[in-house]
């Protein structure tokens, strides 16, 4: 589920493809059925941009009318998908463990390894940071530039730190991956 900050509008998807959007008085704006199972749905403040991680079938995006826009497809099988407040920035999680950042084209920006399954993704409102939730209740919060394998000029593949919060003792801690 999803309500819009600016329409209020209420967006929904169910695990066999239907998507719908429901207004303030639980009346149907439109609905979707896209004859694919969703992992996620993730939607842009003004409900304009709507994402649904559907496995094989990669992100299909929606418009805020409820017409299909295409599909972001990939190598991955994307379960997770988020984007930023604007729907410029785009991030999906795979069932390989794999985060991916996409531009609004569908270029890849930036792709690694995550240390297991993720169970939720999210990106801040100016899509600067990505927050994974992995299962054992472990939360990693990463600044997008960096939570991607840069080359240096040697071409050596450097290492960046991404934030981990530990919920158990509410402190912050860096891990190198």
């Amino acid at each position: 589920l999803f309500r819009s900050p600016l329409t209020g509008a209420l967006l929904a998807a169910a695990e066999h493809g239907l998507v719908a959007c429901l207004d303030m008085k639980a009346g149907v704006v439109w609905r979707t059925d896209n004859c694919s199972n969703i992992g996620s749905l993730a939607v842009d403040g003004s409900g304009d941009v709507v994402l649904l991680a559907c496995f094989g079938h990669g992100v299909l995006r929606v418009n805020g009318e409820g017409a299909r826009e295409g599909a972001y497809r990939y190598d991955y099988s994307p379960s997770l998908a988020a984007v930023d407040f604007e729907g410029a920035t785009l991030v999906a999680a795979s069932l390989e463990k794999h985060l991916t950042q996409l531009s609004f084209t569908g270029t890849i920006q930036g792709d690694c390894v995550l240390p297991a399954r993720p169970v939720g993704l999210a990106l801040d409102a100016l899509g600067r940071y990505a927050v994974t939730a992995f299962e054992n209740g472990e939360l990693r919060l990463s600044p997008l530039p960096d939570v991607f394998r840069r080359k240096d000029a040697g071409g050596a593949a450097a290492d960046r730190k991404s934030t981990r919060l530990n919920s158990s003792h509410l402190v912050i801690s860096y891990a190198v991956f």
